[in-house]
């Protein structure tokens, strides 16, 4: 996993994006996204929450530029629970 950028610190917007952005460069690389090591269960759940910030933002964004798509009671439930903090 990259430590060039962490999950920790800044706005809730530059922390998703810094998240996404790591997330597709590991993921090019072929890289796994999550340490199996217990002592970066931590910094794991950080990232995840970030991830899944970053995602429901960036489908809002979709929603904005007119993509037409059901919202399910799921995601709403996850956006509150995601972008409310």
């Amino acid at each position: 996993m990259s430590n060039e950028k962490s999950p920790a610190g800044g706005g809730a917007m530059e922390r998703a994006y810094c998240a996404l952005e790591m997330a597709a460069l590991d993921l090019d690389r072929r890289a796994p996204l999550f340490s199996p090591f217990a002592e970066m269960q931590e910094w794991n759940e950080a990232y995840r929450r970030e991830l899944i910030t970053g995602l429901i933002l960036a489908l809002d964004l979709f929603r904005q530029n007119g993509v037409s798509v059901e919202q399910t009671a799921r995601l709403e439930r996850i956006r509150r629970a995601y972008t409310s903090a």
